[in-house]
Formats: C-alpha cells, sequence, structure tokens
C-alpha cells in the first residue's frame, strides 16, 4: 500500500499526461505547433481571347483582324504567329504583328469574285501563359461576310411615261448600287446616246449604298430609244471595279 502523498503525486502526474496528450493532438489537427501557416495555391490558367476586325458590317477588300489577349500569351511550340484555321480569306504574307503585349494583328484577302463568310477559328492549345505552364482549352472563332463579287447598280425612271411604257417627257433617273463605292460617281462617267441629263447628285448618306439621281431630258417628237451605259472601271467598292452597265428605254415623245 502506497503511502498517501505518493498516491496523490500519481494523481497529479497522470492529469497533467493526459492533457498534455490531448494538447499534442490538437496541435496536430491544426497543422502542427511550429508556428506556420499553409499558403493556398492558385492554379495557372491561360489567357481569354476576343477577336475583332476593323471593317463594320460586309467586307469587301482587306480586312485587319486583331487578337486581343487578357493576357500576354505565347504561342505553343515556340511559334512566331498564332495558328488559326482559316476559310474564305487568305493570309497577307508577313502581315502578323504584335500591336502591344497583349494584342496582335493579321491582314486578310477575301476570296476573289465571290461572296461569303470569313471564319477564322483558333484552336484549342494554340497559346499558352507568358510562363507555358497552361494552354487554351477554349476554341475562339471569329466570323464576317464577305463580297468581292463586282458592284452592280440598277437605273430605274420614274416617268412619265404612255401607256406602253414608253419615256413620254422630262422625269427622273435613280441609280442604285449595291455596294457603299469607294469614291463618289461622276456624272461624266455616264454615256447616253440620246437626249440631256442634269441636276445630276448623290441622295445616300455616309455608308450607305451608293444612291444618284439625275433629270433626263428627252429629244422631242422622237419615237426611238435611249441607252444609258457605265463603262467597265467606271467605279469601285472595296478596289473591286464594276463591269459594264447598260440599260435602254424606248422614247416615245410629243
Amino acid at each position: 500500500m502506497k503511502p498517501a502523498h505518493l498516491e496523490s503525486v500519481i494523481s497529479q502526474l497522470g492529469s497533467r499526461r493526459v492533457f498534455v496528450l490531448a494538447l499534442g493532438g490538437l496541435l496536430a489537427a491544426c497543422g502542427g505547433g511550429g508556428g506556420g501557416v499553409d499558403t493556398p495555391t492558385t492554379a495557372t490558367q491561360a489567357p481569354t481571347l476576343i477577336i475583332r476586325s476593323d471593317v463594320t458590317g460586309e467586307v469587301r477588300g482587306n480586312v485587319n483582324v486583331q487578337f486581343f489577349f487578357s493576357a500576354p500569351a505565347l504561342f505553343t511550340g515556340g511559334q512566331p504567329e498564332l495558328g488559326f484555321s482559316l476559310s474564305g480569306a487568305s493570309k497577307v504574307p508577313g502581315s502578323f504583328k504584335q500591336l502591344s503585349s497583349d494584342t496582335w494583328q493579321v491582314t486578310l484577302t477575301p476570296s476573289a469574285n465571290q461572296q461569303g463568310m470569313i471564319d477564322l477559328r483558333v484552336p484549342p492549345g494554340a497559346f499558352t501563359d507568358s510562363t507555358g505552364a497552361a494552354s487554351n482549352t477554349a476554341a475562339y472563332e471569329y466570323a464576317q461576310p464577305f463580297n468581292t463579287i463586282a458592284p452592280f447598280a440598277k437605273l430605274e425612271f420614274a416617268g412619265p411615261l404612255n401607256s406602253f411604257g414608253l419615256i413620254a417627257g422630262v422625269g427622273t433617273f435613280t441609280l442604285r448600287f449595291d455596294a457603299v463605292l469607294d469614291a463618289p460617281l461622276a456624272v461624266d462617267k455616264i454615256a447616253y446616246t440620246a437626249g440631256s441629263i442634269g441636276q445630276f447628285q448623290k441622295t445616300s448618306g455616309t455608308g450607305q449604298k451608293d444612291t444618284y439621281t439625275f433629270v433626263f431630258s428627252p429629244p422631242p417628237a422622237t419615237f426611238g430609244s435611249v441607252t444609258f451605259e457605265l463603262p467597265k472601271g467606271a467605279v469601285t467598292s472595296g478596289g473591286v471595279p464594276n463591269n459594264r452597265d447598260w440599260w435602254n428605254f424606248g422614247l416615245a415623245t410629243p
């Protein structure tokens, strides 16, 4: 039988041992008692991409396409140019260039004598972040309509006409193009075989498809016809010249 004072000491030591073991377990659960704090790591991600052109609406000539990255990027495989697929146009050689730390540009030429869509697609894995650690997992696409068919015009007479649909007197013609011309049409580009024209003016606004009007005075006492002609190359749209256009109207004037 242990003395009373020895039992008291053992009892006190035992309770302290339990307390020390419990404290040690709590420290272990909190990451140890070394005073360090774990810092969560953020996964590296590739930049995102926006693709735009410098032409609004339908493309009729060369177009500059810009690539706006959300952060500086590297092209996969250490290539000097971004890889992409392209249809409806061709890349102008040597036109791919850097505009800023996160912006690049390429010039495209739409397919000749066609109407359709330019489609440019940057596939997954085409670029990485600036360290090369993470590549893009999404594909990015740019599409825009183009028209490189020669500009075409229609000529219409507002009257007066007789019962047979023949021009019977002085009246207004309207010349409508299916495109925005690079420069306004000059009246001396229009050839005609009879009568006279005046008050020639452009009636369409900036950025609208070109439209012109003029007053036609037919020769008096004439039963025949008048032909108007717009020769090939009289106008251009996006650098594309028009083909020869001509229109014939019957005359029956008093």
